[in-house]
């Protein structure tokens, strides 16, 4: 029995059990599926080369009725692991799983905002701009159920934006999703003036991608223009980077001058 290899305490029966289990599920994944539990122990092994070859074979044996609990062990171990190569393995497959297998658009939002806070840094812009895509866009079968999903995804950005440091792509998914729909929050204590405040909180905050203060700017010249408001702290804001040495948000804030 397979399972007695991979469960042994002999690392090398260890590794032979998870190659060998990564043939037949090739060929036969339901038999795979049948010793899941005992594969994502061998994520604890503390030998690189059987961890990642683990990681490889969980992913082949995932599907929509495992993937939750795969993608949390996954999000345990990018949590945890300080392994560069290791985090954006995990990365690439924690996002591949929850674009293919997601089971609802909540469940997605919130694990790809898991992977966002932990390993930001190596996720591709490609992730975030399919995030984004899915809240525009919805399933495009049922509106009611889409401006439903918007409010959601609002309400946890606003959350979120509260914590005081947060991964550069994960903000500029913020700015871009508050900028669309912020007139969808439905979290206490929040109305319009209230977001508009906490965005210009935001750009003050220190970033490496210097691309993030112009996706709060154009956050806030849309819900400026969406809501034909004034606001000293967004005219602080755009008086304070119309001079910026990145000439992308220099130009932002000149627009935004010439739009008043």
């Amino acid at each position: 029995n397979i399972s007695r290899f991979i469960s042994s305490d002999n690392h090398n029966l260890r590794y032979l059990g998870v190659t060998g289990l990564a043939q037949i599920v090739q060929v036969n994944a339901s038999y795979a599926a049948e010793h899941q539990m005992v594969v994502v122990d061998c994520l604890e092994d503390p030998d690189e080369s059987l961890k990642r070859k683990t990681l490889d074979l969980l992913f082949r044996m995932t599907n929509p009725q495992n993937v939750v609990v795969v993608v949390d062990k996954m999000t345990f171990y990018l949590r945890t692991s300080v392994d560069s190569h290791l985090r954006r393995e995990l990365v690439q497959r924690i996002t591949s799983l929850a674009e293919r297998f997601a089971p609802d658009n909540e469940w997605y939002v919130n694990t790809m905002n898991q992977v966002f806070e932990l390993g930001g840094e190596l996720v591709p812009a490609e992730t975030a701009y399919n995030l984004m895509r899915l809240v525009a866009e919805g399933t495009g079968e049922d509106e009611e159920a889409d401006q439903a999903f918007r409010t959601f995804a609002v309400n946890t950005y606003l959350k979120l934006l509260e914590k005081p440091s947060l991964a550069d792509i994960l903000v500029q998914v913020i700015a871009w999703v508050l900028g669309e729909y912020a007139r969808l929050a439905t979290v206490d204590g929040y109305n319009i003036d209230d977001i508009i405040d906490l965005l210009c909180d935001c750009v003050d905050r220190p970033f490496e991608d210097m691309a993030t203060r112009g996706y709060l700017v154009s956050a806030l010249m849309k819900l400026m223009a969406q809501h034909r408001m004034k606001s000293g702290a967004v005219d602080a804001v755009i008086s304070n980077y119309r001079s910026s040495r990145f000439t992308d948000l220099q130009q932002r804030c000149y627009e935004f001058q010439q739009l008043q």
